[in-house]
């Protein structure tokens, strides 16, 4: 009887021990993941919305509750002035989510657009929604009803991936104009 109790106490354990080597490890490096994913998002939020010196969290704003796919926006100020609005938008890609950030200047064009995650996109076909040549031609768009072949292209063989980009781009222009009050 011994030896059968033997094998489950050493594997239980080793159990607690793993266990509370991990536990310590999210406790001690936890500060620094929420650290580092900030700046990461401070990062994005700069590239789409460069003037901008400051950002000032808006996500619960009532004018955009009605965009359940949009899940902060950002205003991005210089000094007193008001330079721009970066939504974060979530949509549905080929294989699964597409986060983007959409950055809009007070006058309602589109400043840049940016995918900060898409990793379930196919690579090197779906992942070309992240190349500038694609994101790049939203820049300067105002109309928030984009179709592909009118006012932009898709990526051929990615119709999934460039349609997530559009959904999200068309997003941030709504919710714009909503927090805008037109």
């Amino acid at each position: 009887m011994k030896e059968s109790l033997r094998l489950p106490l050493v594997l239980a354990t080793i159990c607690a021990l793993a266990a509370g080597i991990l536990t310590v490890t999210h406790g001690v490096t936890g500060e620094l993941i929420a650290a580092r994913a900030a700046e990461a998002l401070v990062a994005g939020l700069r590239e789409v919305l460069p003037e901008a010196e400051t950002f000032r969290d808006r996500s619960d704003d009532p004018a955009v509750a009605g965009f359940p796919a949009i899940g902060q926006v950002h205003e991005g100020r210089r000094g007193d002035a008001v330079v721009g609005t970066v939504f974060r938008v979530t949509t549905a890609g080929y294989g699964g989510t597409v986060e983007v950030l959409v950055g809009v200047d007070p006058a309602g064009s589109v400043t840049a657009v940016r995918v900060v995650g898409a990793a379930g996109e196919t690579p090197g076909l779906g992942t070309r929604i992240k190349e500038p040549e694609f994101l790049n031609q939203f820049a300067g768009t105002a109309e928030p009803d984009l179709q592909f072949g009118q006012d932009v292209e898709a990526i051929t063989g990615a119709t999934d991936s460039s349609t997530a980009v559009l959904e999200a781009v068309n997003l941030g222009l709504k919710a714009h104009a909503a927090l805008a009050g037109r």
